[in-house]
C-alpha cells in the first residue's frame, strides 16, 4: 500500500515561492519549512504528541500550510485506494 509519506516532495514543492514567515509564539514552534519537512508524519498521526501539538498551532496561524495540509491529506486518501501492484523485476535487482 503506499503510504502518505510518499507525498513529502510534493509538500515542499506546494509552496516553495510563497514567501511564508515563521508561524507559531511559544516554545517549540515551527515555521512552514519545517512544518512542510514534518507534514507526511503529522499526517500520517507518527509525530510524538509534543509536536503533533506544536504542528496543530502552527496550523491554527497559518492559512498557507493548512491549504497545503488539505492537498496533502486529499492526495493521501487518493493513493490508499489505488490497487496494490507488484513492483518490475528490476526494482528488486536494484
Amino acid at each position: 500500500k503506499i503510504r502518505c509519506s510518499g507525498v513529502l516532495l510534493v509538500a515542499e514543492t506546494l509552496s516553495e515561492s510563497t514567501g511564508r514567515t515563521p508561524g507559531g509564539e511559544a516554545g517549540r514552534a515551527v515555521n512552514c519549512e519545517k512544518w512542510r519537512e514534518l507534514a507526511s508524519e503529522y499526517i500520517e498521526g507518527t509525530l510524538e504528541p509534543t509536536m503533533t501539538a506544536v504542528m496543530a498551532e502552527h496550523l491554527r496561524g497559518c492559512e498557507s500550510c493548512r491549504t497545503d495540509e488539505a492537498i496533502l491529506k486529499s492526495l493521501c486518501r487518493e493513493l490508499n485506494v489505488l490497487p496494490e501492484v507488484d513492483p518490475p523485476m528490476f526494482f528488486r535487482d536494484n
